[in-house]
C-alpha cells in the first residue's frame, strides 16, 4: 500500500485536500503509486524517498514492455508529481524526475465520414419545412461540412460570429485560439 510510505501518504493528503483532485484521478493516483511501491520493493527500495535517477530509468523501461505509450506517459506523470511535491516539502534535495521523458504516442488521424455518408446525413436533414430548429441544425450540418468545423466550434458559434456576405466564420478553437475559416454557398443559403 503507497500510504504505507509517509511521503507517498502525505502526497495523496495533499492532492485530495489542497489540490482538491477528483476521486476518480486520487483513484488513478493511488493505483499508479501502487504498481510504483510494489515495483521498488521488488528491488530493494523501502522509501520513496531514496529513488534515484537509474532507478527510475529502469521503472520507466520495465512499462515499456508492459503499457501502451499512454499509459506509461500517465504513470510517468504521477510520478513526476510525486517527486515535485518531495522536492517541495524538503522531504529530497533534488528532483530525479528531471530529463525522465514520456513515450512518444502514435498519431492516430480521426475517423471522418465518407462523401457519400456526410450526402446521406445532409438528404436525412431537415427539409424545408417552416421549423427555426430544423433550419438551425441544416445550416450547422452544412457550416461543420462545408467549412471543415468541429462539432464543439460549430455549437458554440453566435450569429454574429458568421459573416454571411464574407462567407466565413468566426470559430473558437482548441486551445481557446479564434480562427475564421470560409464556407461556401450551400452553407450560405442553409
Amino acid at each position: 500500500m503507497p500510504a504505507a510510505d509517509p511521503d507517498i501518504a502525505d502526497f495523496l493528503q495533499h492532492m485530495q485536500h489542497v489540490r482538491n483532485l477528483s476521486p476518480h484521478t486520487l483513484r488513478a493516483y493511488t493505483g499508479d503509486l501502487v504498481h510504483f511501491t510494489g515495483w521498488l520493493t521488488s528491488c530493494g527500495v523501502t522509501r520513496v524517498a531514496a529513488v534515484d535517477r537509474d532507478t527510475l530509468r529502469s521503472y520507466a523501461m520495465a512499462l515499456h514492455s508492459q503499457l501502451a505509450p499512454s499509459s506509461v506517459g500517465r504513470r510517468l506523470a504521477t510520478i513526476r508529481s510525486l517527486f515535485k511535491h518531495l522536492r517541495r516539502i524538503g522531504s529530497i534535495d533534488a528532483d530525479v524526475t528531471v530529463g525522465l521523458r514520456n513515450p512518444k504516442k502514435a498519431s492516430v488521424l480521426p475517423n471522418v465520414l465518407s462523401v457519400e455518408e456526410v450526402l446521406a446525413l445532409l438528404r436525412l436533414a431537415p427539409g424545408p419545412r417552416d421549423d427555426r430548429i430544423a433550419h438551425r441544425d441544416r445550416a450547422l450540418l452544412e457550416l461543420i461540412y462545408g467549412a471543415g468545423v468541429r462539432v464543439s466550434e460549430a455549437v458554440g458559434l453566435n450569429v454574429g460570429d458568421v459573416d454571411l456576405p464574407q462567407r466565413q466564420a468566426k470559430v473558437m478553437g482548441k486551445g481557446r485560439k479564434e480562427r475564421f475559416t470560409p464556407f461556401g454557398e450551400h452553407a450560405e443559403h442553409a
